[in-house]
């Protein structure tokens, strides 16, 4: 892992550009341009200290994040991996690891829920998502952990859709619209999804603790770099079987149910805490006044995936043309 002080690395993530004194195998590389955030790395061992609890999350067993306010701005804390301070209306980052970095999880964390944290206070509603770009916008998709959003977008771009976003799903409230910004173009898969033969030869990055493979970023061609209008949210419901003679099946949610359904997939919602609960809601009601959202039964089954990508395709103006 290169730290060198005078070392400087530009990539696109979220549509922005990110500048860090360490490299991001996750990320695309880019031209250096003004960034919109600053990602730098402390001396092991320190640890920032004072501040006002917002919300705390658990993690994994005996880990959490914990979300904090201070003078300067906001802090978050990893409990195996550290500080994250948030400076400058949170576009100077700093992250101060415990002991020796352990830097997949530095990354990732940086990747998730701190960026996450700074994308809601600029006035984003993020969710834990994934989404594609269809000929006609973005379809995203929400579900419980092993839902199987990242298999079901993968399948998507193999038929000719653009991975818009993995696991991160920004989006910016317009007057008439929903806009989502492009995300990380790397994906979280089970191993069986990468013996697919349109993912072989797939770069591995890492494997998690959960046992899915982290994917180095899709080639271009196949991702989404621009912000585009969202079109529909659907709610993953994995299934055996789904209507009789049907792969897929939906049903539509009251602007209600939507609203708490978007709320309760927020990304960093427990973090949040009650400070921000008003907002998180606005947000989401906001996109549910906007955006249909419905469930959605799916067939688990890898061998189905393309006859279900192919039918939600249908439902949304089929490929993405050639240009993003």
């Amino acid at each position: 892992m290169t730290t060198g002080a005078a070392s400087r690395y530009h990539y696109r993530a979220f549509g922005r550009c990110l500048s860090a004194g360490i490299e991001f195998p996750e990320l695309a590389s880019i031209p250096p341009v003004a960034p919109d955030w600053t990602f730098d790395v402390a001396s092991p061992g320190g640890v920032s200290t004072g501040g006002r609890l917002i919300g705390e999350e658990p993690l994994y067993k005996g880990v959490s994040a914990r979300l904090y306010q201070h003078a300067a701005g906001y802090r978050i804390e990893v409990d195996d991996t550290g500080g994250y301070d948030l400076t400058e209306g949170c576009s100077m980052i700093r992250w101060l690891p415990r002991a020796e970095p352990w830097w997949d999880f530095g990354r990732g964390h940086l990747l998730g829920r701190v960026l996450a944290t700074a994308m809601h206070f600029s006035g984003l509603l993020v969710l834990h998502g994934s989404a594609v770009r269809t000929r006609d916008g973005v379809v995203a998709f929400l579900g419980l952990k092993g839902a199987g959003k990242s298999t079901l977008a993968l399948a998507l771009v193999a038929s000719g859709a653009r991975l818009a976003t993995d696991d991160t799903l920004p989006i910016e409230l317009g007057t008439d619209a929903a806009i989502v910004w492009p995300g990380v173009h790397s994906v979280r898969l089970r191993p069986d999804m990468l013996e697919r033969p349109d993912m072989r030869g797939t770069q591995v990055l890492d494997v998690g603790r959960d046992g899915k493979h982290a994917t180095a970023p899709l080639d271009e061609s196949r991702v989404m770099t621009e912000p585009a209008p969202l079109r529909a949210i659907y709610i993953l419901h994995p299934a055996v079987s789904a209507h009789p003679g049907r792969i897929v099946d939906g049903a539509a949610l009251d602007p209600l149910r939507s609203t708490a359904s978007l709320a309760a997939f927020a990304k960093i919602g427990r973090m949040l805490g009650r400070d921000e609960a008003k907002a998180l809601l606005d947000r989401a009601g906001d996109v549910a006044r906007l955006v249909p959202v419905e469930t959605l039964l799916v067939h688990r089954e890898l061998d189905r995936l393309p006859d279900v990508a192919a039918e939600i395709l249908t439902w949304h103006g089929g490929p993405a043309e050639e240009t993003p």
